[in-house]
């Protein structure tokens, strides 16, 4: 089964702790710390749009795209629900044909981890570099390789709620630095049965130094920071990549 599509229906459930308002903050503090008030902004991997419509009533023009058609249903459901006008586009960041320019892309939430080919990693960074205004900024951030060799590793986690369950089944390979999750969903149905749902994930941990190296030739890397927009430390979790497009005033 293609990765967020079942998964779609109980994704906002399992993320209930993570903290969005945080997330969006801190965007916005860096968008404040380099002075780019960007007029729009395209966000790659929206998934629900938890980060695009915090942003959207912030004030910011800003259209959401994900790979997943249903997460993207889902997202386009709940801004309806409150009004707001967002486009959601059905894009795969790494073959993007999104023909405006915008001031700024964003990718939050591990959708740079989902890129387990390097040259995959470039031609995005490619399209990201076509689609930026002259001096937009690429503001992404990456799932650290701690977190993924020790953090998820080699474990199992489960959880069960009222109307689901699930089982998630993690293989870290140290040598590839390939995390393969295998994600088991029980779903109540409307005969009060459980269905099974199976979905398979591949994310990897990209070192600080493989993504300088991709971003070096189109951007110019402006702040490397942890959630706490400090340095990042060896035991971070998560960390932001913030760059600048190179170029000339033409925006080439």
């Amino acid at each position: 089964m293609e990765q967020y599509s079942t998964f779609s229906e109980i994704y906002d459930y399992l993320m209930d702790t993570k903290d969005y308002d945080l997330w969006t903050e801190n965007i916005i503090k860096i968008y404040n710390k380099y002075e780019i008030s960007p007029r729009k902004i395209l966000e790659l991997g929206c998934g629900t749009g938890n980060i695009t419509t915090r942003l959207y009533k912030k004030g910011f023009s800003i259209i959401g795209t994900d790979i997943s058609r249903e997460m993207l249903k889902v997202a386009n459901d709940k801004a309806l629900e409150e009004n707001l006008r967002i486009r959601f586009l059905l894009q795969d960041m790494t073959n993007l044909t999104f023909n405006k320019k915008v001031d700024s892309v964003i990718s939050i939430c591990d959708g740079i981890n989902y890129i387990t080919d390097i040259e995959k990693l470039k031609k995005t960074v490619n399209n990201v570099y076509e689609i930026l205004n002259y001096n937009g900024l690429f503001l992404f951030d990456i799932s650290t390789l701690y977190k993924l060799k020790n953090v998820i590793g080699n474990n199992i986690f489960h959880e069960n709620f009222e109307d689901f369950s699930y089982v998630w089944d993690n293989e870290f390979n140290i040598e590839t630095r390939i995390l393969k999750f295998e994600l088991t969903l029980f779903l109540l149905d409307e005969d009060n049965t459980y269905e099974r749902f199976i979905e398979n994930h591949v994310q990897r941990a990209h070192t600080v130094e493989e993504i300088i190296s991709v971003l070096d030739e189109k951007f110019e890397i402006l702040d490397i920071l942890n959630e706490s927009l400090n340095k990042p430390e060896e035991n971070d979790e998560r960390i932001y990549f913030v760059a600048r497009k190179k170029g000339d005033n033409n925006g080439k």
